[in-house]
């Protein structure tokens, strides 16, 4: 399952993870650009975490066009203010200060309603994004990183998130991190026109390295992916090491 994800994929190494950051911020803007002038809007799934804070303030201040659409492709199920959600972690490194017209899309978890509140999400991407053949939603780009367990989003492995192919957002419980989580599906991902992953730090060489390898039959969330787009990967030499 692996083999489309890896045939798809351009890879860029960095010596350091602002380098990587850097030159994914290139991209996201190149793809912005060519994004709005083919169809007039810029449809984005952002990811949380650490790792794409770099990247969210180069790129601080200069999305500057209301038909920009931005989601995310994950949650945990916590207040929006909380310092675990990814809404308040994008919103101070990408949106702080900005007076732009950008559209964001936050999603609203709650562990008591939050099946409720994927279908809500779900219903929101219906509405905005445009739909391929099959109904799916069609983001322009989804930024993804890359957990040592080879997650991606909130798809980790040993959840049902995993076996979702009718829902385009689900909700699901991580017992490894004791956490309840809102993500993107599978369909959404291997839809979009362009997939950029960001990955750095020593320790994510291993699960790079498993990826890449042709001879490692090992079934990771990240592998499951069989995207219909581009794919690019932006390593720093540390999360490299390996390849």
């Amino acid at each position: 399952m692996k083999y489309p994800l890896i045939t798809k994929s351009s890879v860029s190494i960095s010596p350091t993870h602002e380098l990587a950051s850097q030159k994914a911020a290139e991209l996201f803007i190149d793809l912005g650009i060519k994004s709005l002038a083919a169809h007039g809007h810029y449809y984005v799934a952002l990811t949380g975490g650490k790792t794409p804070e770099y990247l969210y303030n180069s790129l601080h201040e200069k999305l500057d066009d209301r038909n920009i659409h931005l989601f995310l492709g994950d949650e945990r199920a916590v207040p929006l203010d909380d310092v675990q959600s990814n809404y308040r972690m994008i919103k101070e490194s990408l949106l702080s200060g900005n007076d732009n017209e950008i559209n964001i899309y936050p999603i609203n978890a709650a562990k008591e309603t939050l099946e409720q509140d994927a279908h809500k999400y779900e219903e929101k991407l219906l509405e905005v994004l445009p739909l391929n053949n099959f109904g799916v939603p069609v983001f322009d780009l989804i930024l993804l990183g890359l957990g040592d367990d080879g997650h991606i989003a909130s798809l980790f492995p040993d959840t049902d998130a995993l076996l979702e192919m009718d829902k385009m957002v689900t909700s699901l419980y991580v017992e490894k991190y004791q956490s309840h989580r809102i993500t993107i599906t599978y369909p959404v991902i291997n839809s979009a026109r362009n997939i950029i992953f960001l990955v750095s730090g020593n320790k994510k060489n291993e699960i790079i390295k498993q990826i890449f390898a042709t001879d490692n039959d090992t079934e990771l969330p990240v592998t499951n992916i069989s995207p219909s787009g581009k794919v690019y990967w932006f390593l720093d030499k540390e999360a490299a090491t390996e390849l």
